[in-house]
């Protein structure tokens, strides 16, 4: 799920949805320029609900398929790359 984006690089803050809770995953840096993010990033813009300096933070019903090379210690995920939106 698209839970934000940076308002200085190209980066989108995604996490993953457990039922009750979203789980932080890390950002998404890559594949941001198909048609399909830039399509999103419209939506995006109009669905903020905080805003910080360097950050904007969006109501997560954007749900994308990413790959990405594997986890961090930390729990993130390491160089996802957007695939595709899931729509519904």
């Amino acid at each position: 799920m698209i839970t934000g984006f940076s308002k200085h690089s190209a980066a989108w803050f995604i996490g993953i949805d457990r039922g009750d809770r979203i789980i932080p995953a890390g950002q998404l840096k890559y594949g941001l320029n198909k048609p399909e993010g830039k399509a999103v990033f419209s939506i995006l813009k109009k669905a903020v609900i905080h805003e910080t300096e360097a950050a904007a933070y969006v109501e997560p019903f954007i749900r994308i398929g990413v790959r990405f090379r594997n986890w961090t210690r930390a729990g993130k995920m390491r160089l996802p790359v957007l695939e595709n939106v899931i729509l519904g």
